[in-house]
């Protein structure tokens, strides 16, 4: 009898830990909420990252990133592909004032990132640089600070890099020079100094190249010559 006694409150007691209550709170609350099919953990994963964040990266400004609101209608979201993954960020011009966080670079399915023209704050993450199906990364026109993470050229798919009107310091980053789908690259109007590294010689597709309203030094490389 006391070993029935015994089982049966650690029952109660494992039924309480594990009510209705706290088995939705072990769950996505994006998935229990409604924001995203429950049968899409990969889609469910990237809300819940985004809600993570909406605070970090608004600032003063007012996100309807909700749980119980469905991902489709969030502000500058857009999903897509198979299975469904958020690939989209297009928040140009809205308010945002903010800093990048790190937890951007888990959203495996981003495509396109845009979030020009804001007042976004301190550096850039070099986390973004694990975003391996980025084709475009538009941060131009804000506040941000520090170096341009030379991570950012494991971004093979990337065909436009976007970084103009900041206050970006350091070099530019030879390994820029490996994005070999890139057609735009823009650093205009930053605080960038030192040479023009001659790695960029090898953007064989690139089409448009910003550099003007820095602190560069030194020779133009002959290796741009190739940039046919």
């Amino acid at each position: 009898m006391k070993y029935l006694a015994t089982a049966l409150t650690v029952a109660l007691v494992a039924a309480a830990l594990w009510g209705p209550d706290n088995l939705a709170r072990a769950q996505s609350a994006c998935a229990t909420l409604g924001a995203v099919s429950p049968d899409n953990t990969a889609l469910a994963s990237d809300c819940e990252t985004l809600l993570n964040v909406r605070d970090v990266l608004a600032g003063n400004a007012s996100l309807n990133w909700a749980a119980d609101t469905p991902i489709e209608s969030w502000d500058g979201i857009s999903v897509g592909e198979e299975p469904l993954r958020v690939n989209d960020i297009y928040l140009p011009n809205s308010g945002l004032s903010g800093t990048l966080p790190p937890e951007l670079g888990n959203l495996s399915g981003l495509a396109y990132l845009n979030l020009t023209d804001n007042r976004l704050t301190g550096e850039i993450p070099t986390q973004l640089g694990s975003l391996a199906r980025l084709a475009s990364l538009d941060l131009s026109d804000n506040q941000l600070t520090g170096e341009i993470p030379t991570q950012l050229g494991n971004l093979s798919d990337l065909t436009s890099l976007e970084l103009g009107g900041n206050y970006l310091s350091g070099a530019v980053p030879a390994e820029l020079g490996s994005l070999s789908n890139l057609t735009g690259l823009y650093l205009h109007r930053n605080r960038l100094g030192g040479p023009i590294p001659p790695e960029l010689g090898g953007l064989s597709n690139l089409t448009n190249l910003g550099l003007g309203g820095n602190y560069l030094s030194g020779a133009v490389p002959a290796e741009l010559g190739s940039l046919s």
